[in-house]
């Protein structure tokens, strides 16, 4: 069966969490929920020495939001979740707009042949 990896579990303020003097470890599809949402979050460039890492939403989210805005996102979306080598297919994708919050649902087959279910990937959206 195929890896899908291993990483350090932050805190919301961007601080490593630590569990009985330990640094805590997240793995398998956590580790590529956890991942991916990092992908789809980050703007290009965040990520050091990964210059193309990241989907650079932050021009594209802001309201009013149009059917070929959010049309855009979601398949900006699943070529950003198509880029890890652990995500084979992406099966179903929709968004749903809620007030100032859009959200990206996704079902994936990773490259285990697991089949996975609500990945959800918020956005919220800024005045334009």
């Amino acid at each position: 069966m195929k890896y899908l990896g291993s990483d350090l579990v932050l805190d919301t303020e961007g601080g490593l969490v630590v569990d009985n003097g330990d640094i805590k470890i997240v793995e398998g599809i956590d580790c590529v929920a956890g991942n991916l949402l990092d992908r789809i979050l980050a703007s290009k460039g965040d990520l050091l020495m990964h210059e193309d890492f990241g989907a650079g939403f932050y021009d594209k989210v802001s309201l009013p939001m149009t059917e070929e805005k959010i049309d855009d996102i979601v398949i900006t979306v699943k070529h950003e979740l198509l880029k890890d080598p652990r995500v084979s297919e992406v099966t179903e994708i929709s968004a749903v707009q809620e007030q100032r919050f859009l959200y990206v649902t996704a079902t994936l087959k990773l490259a285990t042949g697991q089949v996975v279910g609500n990945f959800v990937f918020p956005f919220e959206l800024e005045s334009a």
